[in-house]
């Protein structure tokens, strides 16, 4: 009696996991179908265009310099102290930055800024024009970039996007 009462108690709840399980995916399933069609491959996360406009990212900038004799203090100075910058991108905060050895004697400037997600590939852009003079090229180190909600909950951002 015993042994049979607590065999079918065991086989009750692997029955009970089992369709708790089936439940889980089936739900996830249909939530990612219903946003198949929205959602870029291989992300890592989502959200939808009306969503868009409450993230920031926090994101990490190179800067690379034509040559060896450009001053990149000077340079990050006239980047952080340009108000067309800080119009023209609402929203846009310039946190640290560095100096950093590429090779051959060349450094670049990293620059760490908040701005909101839609405008960031856009103020680098914006630099490499303003700078052309100074500036080869200004790219985005995605490695190190993350979306900030308004809550400041962080969470990483695709770079298959």
């Amino acid at each position: 009696g015993t042994v049979r009462s607590s065999i079918s108690k065991h086989n009750f709840c692997l029955e009970a996991i089992r369709n708790m399980v089936q439940t889980s995916q089936r739900e996830y399933l249909d939530k990612w179908n219903a946003n198949k069609s929205k959602k870029c491959d291989n992300s890592i996360y989502y959200v939808t265009e009306e969503d868009e406009d409450m993230f920031y990212v926090l994101a990490k900038i190179h800067i690379k310099p034509w040559d060896v004799d450009t001053n990149l203090q000077e340079l990050k100075e006239r980047i952080k102290s340009n108000t067309e910058y800080t119009t023209l991108f609402k929203g846009l905060s310039w946190k640290s930055d560095e100096i950093k050895g590429i090779g051959f004697g060349i450094n670049s400037l990293l620059m760490s800024l908040v701005i909101p997600q839609a405008s960031l590939e856009e103020l680098c852009e914006c630099i490499a024009t303003e700078e052309e003079e100074y500036v080869q090229s200004v790219d985005i180190d995605w490695e190190s970039t993350c979306r900030i909600l308004t809550n400041s909950t962080a969470m990483p951002i695709s770079t298959k996007c």
